[in-house]
């Protein structure tokens, strides 16, 4: 359904010359420790929505062989949210508990397209350490100035903005429209927010290769020895940032089978060995 909307939109905006244009941010995030807690308690009660809708699917298919659609449990979940017990559900964000929601009913489509497995449950020790929130009424927003995005119930979190960034935000003015933000735990003690972006672009006119100058292409080749050599003969050389780095994950990892299971040097070996993955 969203694709055949994009493509609509695409179709009437190719009118006016413009075209729609979808990116993605992922920012370094900085979470206060009370952020910090509250984060972590909405990754809890997402994994658990996505757990029990997925549950609630699968029980119901076996006694009746129908299949519990997102709306019917989802109006059955928030009277859920109400009793005593479960009260606290309502602390979180509720867009975080719907996109748990739609991401078990969008694993079950996958599934039947064959382009995934049949759907699991979410672990707290082995799955991703994340949750995804819906942007509505600007409750979510990024400042480029002030190096911020603000998120539901979390408030303003400072991110880190590469060199790179800044300069696309210094020469142009962030104008998109955020969808969705995804926060990540990563087991290394970091954080990140991933913003799903869209904007309206000029579309750029298609060039007519028949009018370029013989002088004005390049070939490239991608090799092993060297990264790359152009057909002027230019040789760029490989740096091996793959090979160093597996090598330095190695040496960690049998620095850590001499550590005590459980210790603290164990555990701050574990968090560095974990850096080192994100880094590869």
């Amino acid at each position: 359904m969203a694709r055949a909307t994009v493509k609509k939109r695409n179709e009437e905006l190719a009118k006016e010359n413009k075209v729609l244009r979808h990116y993605g941010l992922k920012l370094r995030a900085y979470p206060t420790p009370s952020q910090e807690q509250l984060i972590a308690k909405t990754i809890g009660c997402a994994r658990f929505t996505f757990n029990f809708y997925l549950h609630e699917k699968q029980e119901v298919y076996q006694l009746t062989r129908q299949t519990l659609d997102y709306y019917t449990f989802r109006k059955a979940f928030n009277g859920f949210k109400q009793h005593p017990v479960f009260d606290w559900l309502k602390e979180v964000d509720k867009f975080a508990l719907e996109s748990a929601l739609e991401q078990v009913d969008d694993a079950y489509d996958r599934f039947f397209k064959g382009q995934n497995k049949f759907p699991k449950f979410k672990s707290k020790h082995t799955s991703k350490q994340s949750y995804t929130t819906k942007e509505t009424n600007g409750n979510i927003a990024f400042d480029p100035e002030q190096s911020v995005v603000k998120l539901p119930k979390v408030g303003k979190i400072p991110v880190q903005l590469s060199k790179k960034h800044r300069t696309m935000f210094q020469e142009n003015e962030f104008t998109a429209k955020i969808k969705s933000a995804t926060v990540t735990r990563h087991s290394s003690g970091q954080y990140t927010i991933s913003l799903k972006c869209e904007e309206i672009i000029p579309l750029e006119e298609k060039v007519d290769i028949t009018t370029v100058s013989t002088d004005e292409i390049i070939g490239c080749d991608l090799g092993l020895t060297h990264f790359l050599i152009d057909s002027n003969g230019q040789k760029i050389d490989n740096p091996r940032y793959l090979k160093t780095n597996l090598e330095k994950l190695a040496k960690l990892q049998r620095r850590l089978k001499h550590k005590k299971i459980g210790s603290s040097n164990y555990h701050k070996l574990q968090r560095q060995i974990a850096k080192l993955h994100l880094h590869i």
